[in-house]
């Protein structure tokens, strides 16, 4: 059974949303998912903060995280980094995390982003992870913050996607594909 990690960094709770469901939707596909909150004490709600995490991005702050990555990328078949965006850029916190890691791009594990953002910048943070994980993205999503609010539909709709995307590049059967293929 394929394994997949999903390592996220939320400020406001719409990545949080993104990467609730996105374990939703793979789970479905029969595979194991973990996941990994990154923290950082650093960084707090409201505008004032939003304002000096900014300027953290734009300047080159080191974020500390409150907890060590706990997990490899190494071990697992595929890893999903979700993020808001910071000025096109992966926020501090996740980065931080990424940074503390070992990526090799001869590995067998593939790579995914999903990145929430008020506006745009959606391309500039998956190019970010990309150039730290020496590899290309398997799957990208880009999800404006408003989809992630009320019921979430749009974001929904996105994030099945997005997990048919990574399941069909680990090789495992999605209904309702055109391409299925069995593994076994």
């Amino acid at each position: 059974m394929a394994k997949i990690l999903i390592v996220y960094f939320t400020r406001g709770g719409a990545t949080k949303f993104v990467a609730d469901q996105l374990s939703d939707d793979l789970a479905k596909g029969g595979v194991t998912v973990e996941r990994e909150e990154v923290k950082s004490a650093q960084v707090k709600l409201g505008w004032w903060e939003y304002l000096k995490n900014i300027w953290g991005i734009l300047t080159g702050w080191k974020y500390v995280i409150d907890v060590a990555p706990i997990n490899k990328p190494a071990d697992y078949d595929a890893v999903i980094f979700g993020t808001a965006v910071w000025c096109s850029k992966v926020s501090g916190p996740l980065n931080e995390w990424l940074s503390q890691q070992t990526f090799d791009a001869d590995s067998k594990t593939i790579y995914g982003s999903f990145a929430q953002a008020g506006g745009r910048g959606h391309d500039g943070v998956h190019a970010q992870i990309e150039s730290i994980v020496k590899k290309p993205l398997a799957a990208k999503q880009s999800t404006l913050e408003k989809e992630t609010k009320g019921d979430g539909t749009v974001a929904k709709e996105k994030t099945a996607e997005f997990a048919k995307t990574i399941l069909k590049a680990l090789g495992i059967e999605v209904a309702g594909s055109t391409e299925e293929k069995k593994v076994e």
